[in-house]
């Protein structure tokens, strides 16, 4: 097993050539590397290009109004931005709406909750109740527990 993963290794590094993604390096302004990038994997397949940097630059030209902040810390805050509870306010609108919603949601948690104590503690009340299992290793009682929850479904 090590000796394929070290051919593998050999090979990921000493015969395939692997690209960094066009679109990565047109968010970074590298537009003339992107087509270089373009231009070798299309080789690669046998194909042909006729994507320019000035294909590039000219949609630069256009949208250069837009300006994006490619930082980490701006793409987290983008992606919480789609995080608001506008859809959820739907649920609560009325007393009665509000109050099945919040009945559902502590049901569900409930019943979240009791699955697995119940699941995890059953050989040990079991146990306590005079209840003989023989076989008391780890393997047995982790065995025992998939059963007990499968059954449970």
């Amino acid at each position: 097993m090590g000796g394929l993963t070290f051919v593998m290794f050999v090979l990921r590094f000493f015969v395939f050539h692997l690209y960094e993604s066009p679109k990565f390096l047109m968010g970074r302004g590298r537009n003339a590397d992107a087509i270089k990038t373009l231009h070798a994997v299309a080789k690669y397949n046998g194909k042909t290009s006729s994507l320019r940097v000035e294909h590039l630059d000219e949609l630069d030209g256009m949208y250069a109004t837009i300006e994006a902040d490619t930082t980490a810390v701006a793409a987290v805050k983008r992606n919480l931005e789609k995080f608001n509870l506008s859809h959820v306010r739907g649920l609560f609108r009325t007393k009665k709406l509000a109050f099945s919603t919040s009945l559902t949601i502590l049901l569900w948690g409930l019943i979240g909750l009791a699955f697995p104590l119940y699941n995890a503690f059953l050989p040990y009340f079991l146990a306590t109740r005079g209840a003989e299992t023989g076989n008391t290793s780890i393997g047995t009682t982790y065995r025992n527990t998939v059963i007990i929850a499968l059954m449970d479904l």
